[in-house]
């Protein structure tokens, strides 16, 4: 874990030309949610940040929601094995709007957040709304349930650009999942995308691949 603060500030700053940045598992919690978020809000050139495993709650989904709001470069958030529905929905609702907003964002993993019920998924199927950019959204192990379930796809009918949601161990009816998985492939098949989803690899790292 950071030992303060102005230590983590001290090591965000030296990032300023990276463009992915990996805090997985460094015990930074809500305050250095709050710092990765004001690096991130005047960041131009990162493109993948993964905080997984952080003990980030709803209060750090808001600091990191305004600084999605600032930022024009990210493409790729994984906050998984976090807390998100812990402190109330606002935090979330925060993030949700934030990534409905972002005109950059291709993938958004929040595996394992307890987001439950279908408050949570109503706040997640907005995020969906008018958004013709984001790919890749994962969302396993989240208690989400039958109903949340049917939000998600209630939402997802009105979107044509998602091409893979992850929904493993959310509890959500099988005939749901069949029709979620029907309409991710005629978004792929609309788009001339390869009709296989899988995990989203960033631009750089996909051309590295073929070099």
């Amino acid at each position: 874990k950071p030992q303060g603060m102005g230590m983590f500030s001290t090591f965000l700053k030296a990032q300023e030309t990276s463009q992915t940045l990996v805090l997985g598992h460094a015990g930074i919690g809500d305050d250095g949610a709050l710092e990765v978020a004001r690096f991130m809000a005047g960041h131009t050139k990162l493109r993948r940040l993964d905080l997984t495993g952080n003990r980030i709650s709803a209060t750090g989904a808001a600091h990191l929601a305004g600084a999605l709001r600032q930022n024009n470069a990210l493409e790729s958030l994984v906050l998984r094995h976090n807390v998100l529905g812990e402190g109330g929905e606002s935090g979330v609702a925060a993030l949700c709007r934030a990534v409905q907003e972002n005109k950059f964002l291709r993938h958004l993993d929040l595996r394992h957040n307890n987001l439950s019920d279908s408050i949570a998924a109503a706040h997640l199927g907005e995020l969906l709304r008018n958004n013709d950019v984001l790919t890749h959204l994962e969302l396993s192990w989240n208690p989400l349930g039958p109903s949340g379930g049917q939000v998600l796809l209630d939402h997802i009918r009105q979107n044509s650009t998602l091409f893979d949601c992850q929904l493993t161990g959310c509890g959500i009816a099988a005939e749901t999942l069949m029709a979620i998985a029907e309409l991710l492939h005629r978004n792929r098949r609309a788009r001339g995308a390869g009709l296989e989803a899988g995990p989203y690899q960033l631009a750089v790292e996909a051309a590295a691949e073929h070099v």
